[in-house]
């Protein structure tokens, strides 16, 4: 009996040895994950521009076209919702079980992890950005011609729209929310001499505290996409163009420190290319900023030289058209095109990429 159980003890032990010393598989830098759509995407370049990322559920939101893919870490699809006319925005509430969708004329509510609508309602005209502040849902709308900026109480949807009064301009198209504590809300206005607004949002929808960020000496910038960090202490933004006194343009990012004494700018010229998009790290230790065929990260503490380079694979001509980065630094999410066919006809179709960021102290 004792040897029987001797021979019973070794094996198991030799089974947990063997099976400890088994190496987990090796998760790939890069991975491609297709997405079904019928349409070209050439007659819709922001498609999957405002992807969103839920850390609860570890849900991933790309918008393209009509169509809101849900998909979780591992690119497995979870739904797709579609509507009438196009998808623009989405965002994530900070607890990461809720995310909000602009659609058509609508703001909609989703279950984040099984992206059912929870509730859907109806902004007065064609909703855009949005952005979440204050325990509100703050959502750029185009009524009659005008852009309005409109904030409805998530938890009583069913009350009207609270309209910020003379919040911008008819040129206003950027918007982006604080996800943490402080209760910040920013919007860029893109003309001739573009500028970033940030301002206190408040729990009754109304705003305070306005402060201006526009041209830096004799460069004029024209911001493209903004974004805060989750402590609500750095807002990053993307210039289109920075105009040179000799009439030459170059490619910026700009990062706003709110919080130091008043608000400390930081404009720095990237002499990679033209950021598309660009996130923030949760501590605002770090950027990330899409730059033709790959992602570059900053350090907000010294931005002008990249601390890290992640190419993405050049088997297609990559055409960034969008960028999230999950809560804890581990993975980039990009919306790419590639050519279908370019030997017959010239359209592309959208693929989603994970690439593996490791970024230390993120």
């Amino acid at each position: 009996m004792h040897l029987a159980r001797a021979w019973a003890v070794a094996i198991v032990s030799a089974l947990v040895s063997a099976y400890t010393v088994v190496p987990a598989p090796a998760a790939r830098a890069t991975n491609h994950f297709p997405i079904y759509y019928p349409r070209s995407t050439s007659s819709n370049s922001a498609a999957g521009m405002d992807m969103s990322i839920s850390g609860y559920y570890h849900r991933l939101f790309v918008p393209l076209g009509r169509t809101l893919f849900v998909y979780d870490y591992d690119g497995n699809q979870i739904v797709r919702l579609r509507f009438a006319r196009y998808v623009h925005s989405t965002s994530v509430s900070s607890d990461g079980r809720v995310a909000y969708v602009t659609a058509d004329d609508d703001l909609v509510a989703l279950d984040a992890r099984a992206g059912a609508i929870r509730w859907r309602k109806h902004t007065g005209g064609i909703a855009g950005h949005l952005a979440l502040a204050a325990g509100r849902v703050w959502v750029v709308s185009d009524v009659d011609g005008v852009t309005k900026l409109l904030s409805v109480n998530p938890n009583l949807p069913t009350r009207g729209w609270v309209e910020v009064p003379a919040w911008g301009n008819t040129h206003a198209h950027v918007i982006t929310g604080a996800g943490g504590t402080v209760p910040r809300i920013a919007w860029a206005v893109s003309n001739d001499e573009g500028s970033i607004t940030a301002a206190t949002a408040h729990a009754d929808g109304t705003i305070s505290g306005r402060r201006i960020y526009g041209s830096t000496g004799a460069k004029e910038l024209a911001p493209g996409a903004a974004q805060y960090s989750a402590n609500g202490a750095v807002l990053a933004f993307t210039g289109d163009e920075v105009s040179n006194p000799d009439g030459s343009h170059d490619s910026a990012l700009g990062v706003w420190n709110l919080s130091k004494t008043g608000f400390a700018d930081t404009t720095f010229v990237t002499t990679h290319g033209t950021p598309v998009q660009v996130a923030v790290s949760p501590s605002s230790r770090h950027l990330v900023g899409t730059i033709h065929g790959a992602l570059y990260v900053w350090a907000t503490s010294n931005p002008r030289t990249p601390v890290k380079t992640v190419p993405f694979s050049w088997d297609a001509w990559p055409s960034l058209q969008g960028l999230a980065v999950t809560p804890d630094g581990t993975y980039a999410y990009c919306m790419v095109t590639e050519d279908a066919d370019s030997s017959t006809q010239s359209y592309t179709r959208p693929v989603l990429v994970r690439i593996r960021l490791g970024i230390s102290n993120w």
